[in-house]
């Protein structure tokens, strides 16, 4: 795999605008076989309790962040990413929250012997 391709993959798989049938022809025809998502060549749940502290909080932040007001236009959209990540890196003590975070997912995963633990969140 080209290493572009590899850059890119993990951020395309959580992307709910996968299941739209051109993201899908596009994954197929650029991955092959090799990308992981809901009824993807790898299957993979949704919310699935092995996402990292990136897929529970970050990119949900950022995404709210950025649509928080309508993008008009890529301008648009790249001011408000900017701003976005601005907004974040500003945020006292934002990434030591979400290491805590992290670490009671791991606690509550060992408590549940690897079972579905969400519900206990």
């Amino acid at each position: 795999m080209h290493s572009a391709h590899v850059n890119c993959f993990s951020y395309l798989l959580w992307a709910a605008a996968h299941l739209e049938h051109q993201v899908r022809e596009h994954l197929i025809t650029t991955y092959n076989d090799h990308w992981i998502g809901q009824g993807g060549p790898i299957a993979w749940p949704i919310r699935s309790p092995d996402l990292t502290t990136m897929d529970f909080f970050l990119w949900g932040h950022i995404k709210a962040l950025i649509y928080k007001l309508p993008v008009g236009s890529e301008e648009d959209l790249i001011a408000h990413i900017t701003e976005a990540a601005a907004s974040i890196r500003q945020q006292p003590g934002i990434f030591e929250r979400t290491h805590q975070s992290l670490l009671h997912r791991c606690r509550l995963r060992i408590e549940v012997s690897g079972c579905t633990f969400e519900q206990l969140l």
